[in-house]
């Protein structure tokens, strides 16, 4: 599966033309061009459901949005995170016998085993777990409303049969999220899987999700999280107290109006949650209340690691801090994109978007200076209004590269170190407006807070200056710092607002990644060494997972559930901590506007 030939550019969410069998699959996710294998026709036999045309040369010309890999290793399954044979029927087991069946006309006395006898209730479904098979599917009827909370507390599947709670009818697609449907069957209370375990919770709408108190090893995939309903909308995906190996995909958060929309907190109590949390590619609208993503303990003064969240992983969210006209049902506006807050460590934040959140620090990572060791790159932070800091790192050794910051407000610095052990390299920090407050940069530099900080560029507005006062020259004359840093305009860089980018949706999509692009007439252009978290070329910098010194599994932490590996390759995250995928057919479908 060699000679690989790029017609025009056929990329996947990095930009790349991917030349294994494996990535020819996923390049499905954002193929807008052409990319052609040429193979030779014994090949062409190891392929399932290809397409042909023949090219002068009499190779078979295969368009790479067909290829399948012959591969001895079966696909996700449902309750892996696989998509469904069919809408009606999901699920490559076809066992009735593996399925129940919800809708909110049935009857709790049915067997719940076909659509035509379905039961009626959540309540049945809890009362009936330890009755149904491990590995079954539970589903509830799309387009159906079931009043309440919905608590399906202390169950479990297991390891090798893990049970998965979804959704059954035909999809109304959503007009605003990729992959959700508009119809995804309606909790208006909370759906809690406290205490579970090797459970897959995906496909539905509720007013919040609790996975706290010893829950692990469940994946919380595609679901959605608005109001109104039952109750409040505090921590809409909740993870309390000795919660651990959780893995939360694809999933909409809006309609807060108290606190979080994810976190993984320990509890006031003191019970720490436990190693091992993957965020990947999830949205957060906000509304009111205070973080997107917060790892803070809410218990900051016992003063001892076990009271920490530790090794977590948050690839490619799309968070603004506004609400959405049409979808959100709330009209507040959220504080924090990120928030760390107090004694976690082993933290990789890559390839994530903030834009619009109304705090002080947008980005907060940490606030005791004795925990840390974090690798943030390839993340984009905009505040289009005025913010304090746009970026704040208390916490130590932290490797902080390929970043773009951009502060369009009136007022605030862009990113500030108060730490040991800091790394700033390869980042572009810009201010839009003269009215900023002096420096760009708050970075102390004494008794060996900033070990390393070059290769930056930075974006001065008038009466701006890099650091308390130093112009770059100054800085480079006066400092060890920034050497080979650079200042002045970005060629191609427009400032994006949420008022012309509402929906963190379409972030991923060219009309908005362009203004974060540099043109090619930049001087800033070096490659893969361009500062900042987007090259001249359009391809996504710093997406790759390197080891962190001390965490778990030779520095890369839990590798997560199957479906995290399939998902960073669609994604394009590569890397020596990102999990090997089995070389199978990625399971889930291309976006609607790309078949």
């Amino acid at each position: 599966m060699n000679n690989v030939n790029c017609v025009t550019y056929f990329y996947n969410r990095r930009g790349q033309c991917i030349t294994t069998p494996l990535r020819l699959q996923e390049t499905y996710m954002h193929a807008v061009r052409k990319c052609f294998v040429y193979a030779t026709i014994t090949t062409i036999l190891m392929l399932q459901n290809f397409q042909i045309e023949f090219a002068p040369d009499s190779r078979a010309l295969v368009p790479a949005i067909a290829l399948i890999a012959a591969s001895s290793a079966a696909p996700l399954t449902y309750q892996e995170g696989g998509e469904p044979g069919s809408v009606s029927d999901p699920g490559l087991d076809t066992s009735a016998s593996n399925r129940r069946y919800v809708a909110s006309n049935g009857n709790n006395n049915n067997d719940g085993l076909t659509q035509s006898t379905p039961w009626a209730s959540c309540s049945k479904v809890d009362s009936e777990w330890n009755n149904i098979p491990a590995g079954s599917i539970i589903l509830f009827r799309r387009g159906d409303t079931f009043g309440g909370n919905c608590s399906l507390e202390n169950h479990s599947g297991t390891a090798d049969n893990p049970k998965a709670i979804g959704a059954y009818g035909a999809c109304t697609p959503s007009p605003y999220f990729d992959n959700l449907c508009s119809n995804a069957p309606r909790f208006d209370g909370t759906f809690s899987l406290s205490g579970s375990s090797w459970i897959t919770l995906r496909d539905l709408s509720a007013r919040r999700y609790d996975t706290s108190f010893g829950a692990h090893d469940i994946l919380v995939y595609r679901n959605q999280a608005k109001g109104p309903g039952g109750g409040t909308a505090s921590n809409i995906y909740r993870s309390f107290a000795d919660s651990y190996h959780m893995v939360f995909i694809e999933n909409v958060a809006t309609d807060a109006d108290a606190n979080d929309y994810f976190n993984a907190h320990p509890d006031g109590s003191g019970t720490s949650n436990r190693d091992g949390w993957w965020y990947i590619a999830n949205i957060c609208i906000g509304t009111g209340g205070e973080d997107c993503i917060d790892l803070a303990g809410s218990n900051p003064d016992l003063g001892s690691d076990s009271y920490t969240v530790k090794d977590v992983k948050v690839i490619a969210t799309r968070a603004v801090g506004r609400p959405l006209a049409g979808y959100s049902n709330l009209t507040g506006r959220a504080n924090n994109c990120v928030n760390t807050g107090h004694f976690g460590n082993f933290y990789w934040w890559v390839g994530n978007v903030c834009m619009g959140w109304q705090s002080d620090y947008i980005w907060n990572f940490g606030r005791q200076t004795d925990k840390g060791d974090a690798q943030i790159s390839g993340n984009v932070v905009i505040g289009d209004d005025g913010n304090g800091y746009l970026s704040r790192n208390y916490a130590y050794n932290q490797n902080i590269y390929h970043n773009t910051f951009i502060n369009g407000g009136s007022s605030g610095q862009v990113t500030g170190f108060d730490s040991n052990g800091q790394r700033f390299d390869y980042n572009v920090v810009v201010a839009m407006q003269s009215g900023n407050n002096s420096a760009l940069v708050d970075a102390r530099t004494s008794s060996g807070q900033i070990l390393s900080m070059d290769h930056n560029w930075y974006g001065l507005a008038t009466g701006k200056t890099i650091t308390s006062g130093d112009t770059l020259s100054q800085r480079q004359s006066g400092t060890s710092f920034d050497r080979n840093s650079g200042e002045g305009s970005i060629d191609g860089f427009t400032m994006p607002t949420v008022g012309n980018y509402p929906n963190p949706n379409s972030w991923k999509d060219n009309s908005f990644l362009s203004n974060i692009t540099p043109s090619p007439t930049w001087a800033g252009c070096n490659g893969p060494d361009t500062p900042g978290a987007i090259d001249c070329n359009g391809n996504f910098l710093g997406w790759e997972l390197q080891p962190i010194a001390g965490a778990p599994n030779n520095g890369c932490g839990w590798a997560g559930l199957p479906i995290v590996a399939e998902e960073l390759a669609l994604l394009g995250i590569t890397g020596q901590c990102a999990p090997a995928s089995d070389g199978t057919q990625p399971s889930r479908p291309m976006p609607p506007d790309l078949l």
